[in-house]
């Protein structure tokens, strides 16, 4: 691991607006490049979309920045629900900003790769589910962020009644005009709405061979 790119990626991320101390502390210690292929390695520490398994991709660090950012979590945070947890970036980096992390995945091959990597790096406060992330986790709710990945095909209204009455729920939304990330609390108010683009759409379902 170069310290020296990833303080270069801290740096370009403050660039764009993602200013939250907390994330970018996070963003600096978990290594990017455990979570994608030897050959995406060396693209870590770039502003990039990586491949990773099973046709998916780990989004750009300004996007998990900025995600994360509008999440506004704090060490107060006690549990936040991942939708669409990948390879375990997201997730390795939501155990070190809020208590405890349950992340949903509909791959089980990502699934494992995450619960193995996480291990790896000793972070103990995630739990993972193979399952539709579009369900949520309903057995751990309510949660106190909700945090989707990709677009959802519709109204989360699921995931909104799996929220804690002082709870947001950040995810992004496709217009017209573009991409956007969207806060809203658990009354369905409109907190928030951050311009931004590089989403790909949630899938329903859960995959059954991968």
């Amino acid at each position: 691991r170069d310290p020296f790119r990833a303080a270069r990626l801290i740096l370009s991320l403050r660039q764009v607006g993602v200013t939250d101390n907390r994330v970018l502390a996070a963003m600096e210690m978990v290594p990017r490049e455990r979570f994608v292929s030897e050959e995406a390695a060396q693209m870590a520490y770039e502003d990039v979309l990586l491949p990773i398994d099973c046709g998916q991709t780990l989004l750009r660090p300004s996007v998990i920045g900025h995600l994360l950012q509008l999440a506004e979590l704090s060490e107060n945070t006690p549990k936040t629900l991942l939708i669409g947890s990948g390879s375990g970036y997201m997730a390795a980096l939501l155990c070190h900003l809020s208590g405890k992390v349950f992340a949903v995945e509909r791959y089980k091959r990502l699934q494992k790769r995450a619960i193995s990597v996480l291990g790896e790096l000793k972070l103990a406060n995630a739990e993972f589910l193979h399952g539709d992330g579009l369900d949520g986790w309903n057995a751990n709710a309510p949660y106190d962020r909700i945090i989707l990945t990709g677009i959802a095909p519709e109204d989360p209204v699921a995931l909104m009644q799996q929220l804690a009455p002082s709870g947001r729920l950040i995810y992004p939304i496709s217009t017209q005009a573009g991409q956007n990330i969207s806060v809203r609390g658990a009354s369905s108010k409109a907190l928030n709405v951050h311009p931004i683009s590089g989403f790909s759409p949630l899938i329903s379902g859960k995959a059954q061979e991968l």
